[in-house]
């Protein structure tokens, strides 16, 4: 069975990505629920400030209060 996936089936299955797109998602939800407070987006999301700071560049998401 396993040589008969086809290519958008094993995309979807493509565990990082998905992790990646979650993350993106929930952090962007978190920004419009808290005004894009990062001590409180922090805090519901349960990582760090700093690990949210990470998380903000990699995904290219800017804050309006940065530059």
């Amino acid at each position: 069975l396993i040589g008969l996936w086809k290519d958008y089936e094993k995309k979807d299955l493509n565990l990082r990505k998905n992790i990646e797109n979650l993350e993106k998602a929930y952090i962007l939800k978190a920004y419009r629920l808290l005004g894009g407070n990062q001590v409180h987006m922090a805090n519901v999301l349960g990582i760090s400030r700093g690990s949210l700071q990470y998380k903000l560049q990699k995904y290219g998401i800017k804050l309006y209060d940065e530059s």
